[in-house]
Order: C-alpha cells, then sequence, then structure tokens
C-alpha cells in the first residue's frame, strides 16, 4: 500500500471517530433539550393565564395569585423533613 493511502485512510478513520463522538454529544444535548421543553412551554401557559386573570379580575386576580403561592411556600416548608 503506498505511503499516502495509509495516511488517506487513517484521517477517514479518524473523521469517522470525529462523528461518532459529535453524534453521541448531539443526542445528549438533544435529550436535554427535550427535557427543557416543557418547562418553557408551563411557563408560557402560565404567562397567558396570569396575563388574562388580570385583564378579567384587575388587580384582586394579583392578590390571589401571591396567596396561593404563599400558601405553596409554607406548605412546602411544612413538609420538609427536619
Amino acid at each position: 500500500m503506498p505511503a499516502g493511502t495509509a495516511s488517506i485512510a487513517s484521517c477517514a478513520a479518524s473523521r469517522r471517530r470525529a462523528r461518532a463522538a459529535a453524534a453521541g454529544t448531539f443526542a445528549a444535548a438533544r435529550t436535554r433539550l427535550f427535557n427543557l421543553v416543557p418547562l418553557g412551554l408551563g411557563f408560557l401557559a402560565g404567562t397567558i393565564a396570569g396575563t388574562s386573570a388580570y385583564l378579567l379580575a384587575g388587580f384582586w386576580s394579583l392578590l390571589v395569585t401571591t396567596a396561593i403561592m404563599l400558601g405553596l411556600i409554607v406548605w412546602s416548608r411544612m413538609r420538609e423533613p427536619a
């Protein structure tokens, strides 16, 4: 086998290893993205619901939301193990 052919084969093997590593990295990034999408959609839905409630009920909807949030904070603190 000529010297140039061995060099080309070595280069091709190196590229295959790099592509395999890149494919693994891409798969991991895609998994992280798919885990993050529901969080973003939940934030969007909450923003739309909060805006709608504020437009329909005015300032009082903010008081109700704050009361619910404070209740959840107190509830979670009570559930924490000592």
